[in-house]
C-alpha cells in the first residue's frame, strides 16, 4: 500500500518505511480518487506481487497468512487472471511436503464485510467460499501445481482431480502439474473461472498466453453456492506456509459493472544530485470527451521532510497544440521534485501517452558565473565509442576537439531509436583511468530527450531545451559515462553534439557587479606575466576579462580563494544562459577589494575582483 506516495517493504514480519528512497529504481506512485458509491475503481496496467522470503527447512513452521481483498462487489463470478510464480531460493526443500499453498478465490457477500474481518478466519472463509484455485509451489523441483475447488449449492466442498477427471469430495490431495517438470518458474499462467448454464462453472489453466498450451480444464461443476441476488468478490492469498516463493499477478478481470472514478491522481518523485529548477513540462494526451482533463501540480524540497511539508502548486496553466500540452513552471530549485497528475474523466476518460519535464541547473538558470575544472575530456584523455559501432573515428573525435562548431553526427535519424555515446577516461600512458567528476557539459547539441548513465545508475533522464546543457550530480569516482540520445529538438534529425566536457563544478558565483569582456589581439606562442606567473598562448586573439562581484558571504569568499590557491588555471563560463554561451580555459588573478568601514556596510559581505586571460581556445 502507498499511503503517502512511498513504497514500503515487508521483512522480518513487519512493514518497513525505507529511509533511502534512492534505493528504488524508478519512481513512487500514489493512486487517489473518490466516487459516488462504496465501490472502488479497478486499476489496470500494473501488477500485484506477493513475496514469501521466509523458510524453516526440515519441519513446518507456523502458518503465515497474507490476503488481499478486491474492494469490488460484482453480480457475477466470471474471472480471468494471470500469475507468474518464482522460487526465491531455487532448490530449497520447502514445498509440497510443508503444505505450501497459495489461492485465488471468489467469495460470496460484500467485500466490505471481508475487509472488516481481516485477517479472515478459516471458518469465515469456508462459510463464504464459492470457488478457489489452489497453487502449490515446489522450489526444490521447480514445479507449480494447480487444484480446482468449488462449494456446491448444498455447501459441500468439491475438488477436481486428475485420476477421477471429475468433481469429488474435497480431500486435500492431488493436483495438476505442468509438463515437462522443473520449468514452471516465470511462466505466465492464465486462470479462468467461467460460469455455465445451470449454475455450475468450469475452470481452465493454460500458459504462455496460448489456450492451446492447456494445463487443465475441468468439466462443468454442480451448481455452486450462489444465492439469488448475491454479490461476489475476489480474494488473493489466504496463503498458508508459502515459503520462499513469489507470485506476481499481471492481469485481473472480474465480471460485473465496474465503476470508474470521476477523478484520481498519480504522483511521481524525481531526485537530483544538486538543486535543480524545473522549467516546464510537455505531455501528450488524448481527451475523448468534453470535460476530460489532466491537471499538473508540483512541489519541491531539499529532503523528504521538506518535500512532504510543502503543498502542491495550483494546477499549472498550459498551452494546447492538438494532443500536446506544454506548461511553464516557476518553482524554486530543489533536490527533490514531486509532480502530481490529476485525471478528470467525463467518459471514457483521458489517456496519457507521455509526460516529460525540462530542467535546468540552478546556477545556469540564474545565469550565474561558473568556475569549473573541465579537463577530463579532450585529445589523449578519453576514448569514445558508440552504439552504432564507431570507436575513436574522425566523427567521434569531434566530441573532444575543443571546437563546438564541429559536430558528431549519428547515422540514425529516427526519434525513439536510441544512440549511445560511451566516454572512457584514459591516463597519460594510454590505459583506463578513474576520475572524480560531478558535471557533464554538452555544447552545440540538437538533442531533446537524453539520459546520462554511470554504469547501472541513471543520473539524468529527461528533456533539455538549450543547445548547451550542464548536467550536475554528486561527485563520483568512475571510469567514464554514457550519453544516450533519444529524440532531437527538431523531430527525426540525426543526433548531433558539438563537444562533451566532464569535470568538477568548483563554484557558482553571484552575478557580476561589473563585467568587462575583451578580445586581446595576441600572437600564438607569445608570453605574458599574470599574477606573478608566466603564461603562454597556444593560439591568437584570446578572450580576456575583468570582473567584480560584491556581497559575497565569508564561506563563498573563502571557497573562491581556495579554488584560486589550488588552481591557477580554470575553466570559466561567465554567462551560461546568455548568448554566445562561450566557455574559456583561463589563467587568472584574484584580489579582495576593501571598502570604507561604516556601520551601514559592516555586514554587507566581501568584494572581489578578478582578471582572466584565455590560454587555449574552447569557444
Amino acid at each position: 500500500q502507498y499511503p503517502d506516495g512511498k513504497a514500503w517493504t515487508f521483512a522480518n514480519g513487519i512493514w518497513n518505511d525505507p529511509e533511502d528512497f534512492n534505493a528504488f529504481f524508478d519512481f513512487y506512485f500514489e493512486l487517489l480518487g473518490g466516487e459516488p458509491n462504496p465501490r472502488t475503481a479497478v486499476e489496470t496496467g500494473g501488477s500485484l506481487q506477493f513475496d514469501y522470503p521466509d523458510s524453516v527447512v526440515g519441519s513446518p513452521s507456523p502458518d503465515q497468512f497474507l490476503e488481499t481483498v478486491c474492494d469490488l462487489d460484482a453480480d457475477g463470478f466470471e474471472l480471468q487472471t494471470q500469475v507468474r510464480w518464482e522460487p526465491l531460493n531455487p532448490g530449497s526443500h520447502v514445498g509440497l511436503d510443508h503444505g505450501g499453498l497459495f489461492s485465488v478465490a471468489i467469495l460470496k457477500g460484500n467485500a466490505a464485510e471481508s475487509i472488516a474481518n481481516l485477517p479472515l478466519s478459516q471458518q469465515f472463509y469456508d462459510d463464504n467460499l464459492v470457488a478457489e484455485m489452489h497453487l502449490f509451489p515446489d522450489p526444490e523441483g521447480g514445479n507449480l501445481s494447480f487444484r480446482p475447488i468449488v462449494v456446491d449449492a448444498a455447501g459441500n466442498k468439491l475438488m477436481y482431480t486428475p485420476p477421477a477427471q471429475d468433481w469429488v469430495g474435497f480431500s486435500g490431495q492431488g493436483g495438476f502439474f505442468d509438463s515437462p517438470f522443473g520449468n514452471s518458474a516465470g511462466v505466465p499462467y492464465t486462470i479462468k473461472i467461467d460460469p455455465q448454464a445451470g449454475g455450475g462453472l468450469q475452470m481452465t489453466v493454460f500458459k504462455n498466453n496460448d489456450p492451446a498450451q492447456q494445463i487443465l480444464q475441468t468439466s462443468v461443476s454442480p451448481p455452486v453456492r450462489a444465492p439469488a441476488g448475491a454479490k461476489f468478490h475476489i480474494i488473493i492469498g489466504h496463503a498458508r506456509r508459502v515459503y520462499e516463493s513469489r507470485y506476481k499477478f499481471t492481469e485481473m478481470r472480474f465480471s460485473g459493472d465496474l465503476i470508474e472514478a470521476p477523478s484520481g491522481s498519480v504522483s511521481f518523485k524525481r531526485s537530483f544530485g544538486s538543486p535543480t529548477k524545473v522549467t516546464g513540462f510537455t505531455m501528450e494526451r488524448v481527451l475523448p470527451a468534453a470535460g476530460d482533463a489532466i491537471n499538473v501540480r508540483l512541489r519541491g524540497g531539499d529532503d523528504e521532510a521538506e518535500l512532504q511539508a510543502a503543498a502542491f502548486s495550483e494546477p499549472i496553466p498550459t498551452e494546447v497544440d492538438g494532443d500536446i500540452e506544454t506548461g511553464t513552471v516557476n518553482l524554486p530549485a530543489k533536490k527533490l521534485i514531486e509532480y502530481q497528475l490529476e485525471f478528470i474523466a467525463a467518459s471514457p476518460g483521458p489517456l496519457l501517452n507521455s509526460f516529460d519535464i525540462t530542467t535546468a541547473d540552478e546556477a545556469v538558470e540564474g545565469d550565474r558565473p561558473l568556475i569549473l575544472s573541465l579537463d577530463e575530456v579532450g585529445p589523449g584523455r578519453v576514448t569514445i565509442q558508440t552504439s552504432e559501432g564507431e570507436a575513436d573515428t574522425p566523427n567521434t573525435d569531434k566530441l573532444k576537439d575543443s571546437d563546438a562548431k564541429t559536430q558528431y553526427e549519428s547515422a540514425d535519424s529516427t526519434d525513439g531509436n536510441e544512440v549511445a555515446v560511451e566516454v572512457f577516461f584514459q591516463n597519460p600512458e594510454g590505459g583506463g583511468a578513474f576520475k572524480n567528476f560531478n558535471a557533464v557539459l554538452l555544447r552545440n547539441t540538437n538533442l531533446k530527450r537524453l539520459r546520462l548513465e554511470l554504469g547501472p545508475v541513471v543520473l539524468f533522464d529527461g528533456e533539455i531545451t538549450s543547445d548547451d546543457e550542464l548536467l550536475t550530480f554528486p561527485t563520483t569516482l568512475f571510469n567514464g559515462f554514457r550519453l544516450v540520445g533519444v529524440t532531437t529538438k527538431t523531430p527525426n534529425e540525426k543526433k548531433k553534439i558539438g563537444e562533451v566536457y566532464a569535470g568538477i563544478v568548483q563554484l557558482a558565483l553571484l552575478e557580476f557587479d561589473e563585467y568587462e569582456p575583451r578580445r586581446r589581439i595576441r600572437l600564438g606562442g607569445s608570453y605574458e606575466s599574470l599574477g606573478g606567473k608566466l603564461i603562454s598562448f597556444a593560439g591568437v586573439h584570446k578572450y580576456a576579462s575583468r570582473w567584480v562581484i560584491s556581497r559575497l558571504n565569508t564561506p563563498t569568499k573563502d571557497a573562491l580563494e581556495a579554488v584560486f590557491a589550488e588552481q591557477r588555471q580554470i575553466t570559466f563560463w561567465p554567462e551560461p544562459k546568455a548568448r554566445p554561451r562561450d566557455i574559456f580555459d583561463v589563467a587568472w588573478t584574484l584580489e579582495e577589494l576593501p571598502f570604507p568601514y561604516s556601520e551601514t556596510v559592516k555586514g554587507a559581505g566581501h568584494t572581489v575582483e578578478a582578471e582572466m586571460v584565455e590560454l587555449t581556445g574552447r569557444s
